[in-house]
């Protein structure tokens, strides 16, 4: 191991040794690029999961839901949506289905 003062790194290509290295002397480099990850989303900004998550007011498992006191929908349906066969739904009304969206429910649907 070199201290910073053994050596000079310009450009992050080029290491210049204060001295010379002796014959037989081994010199390992370990170069770290920078990077992006880009499969996040901010906790922050927030964003949207496609699969399971955990938030402090959201919580879910297979066989349940913890949310906060309260739990809000949206009053109209603005995209094409299927309730599968084998599914239970549930909505608080009152609920428009825009004209250009198609709304299939093959298991239940309940609306309060």
């Amino acid at each position: 191991h070199l201290d910073t003062s053994d050596f000079t790194c310009t450009n992050g290509d080029t290491i210049t040794l204060g001295t010379g290295a002796a014959v037989n002397d081994e010199l390992v480099v370990r170069a770290y690029r920078a990077f992006s990850v880009t499969d996040t989303v901010s906790k922050a900004s927030g964003g949207t999961f496609a699969g399971e998550i955990t938030a402090p007011q959201f919580q879910t498992t297979n066989t349940t839901v913890d949310t906060a006191a309260f739990r809000t929908n949206d009053q109209t349906v603005t995209e094409n949506t299927t309730i599968g066969s084998t599914k239970n739904a549930m909505a608080v009304g009152p609920l428009t289905i825009n004209s250009s969206v198609t709304l299939t429910v093959s298991g239940n649907l309940t609306i309060l």
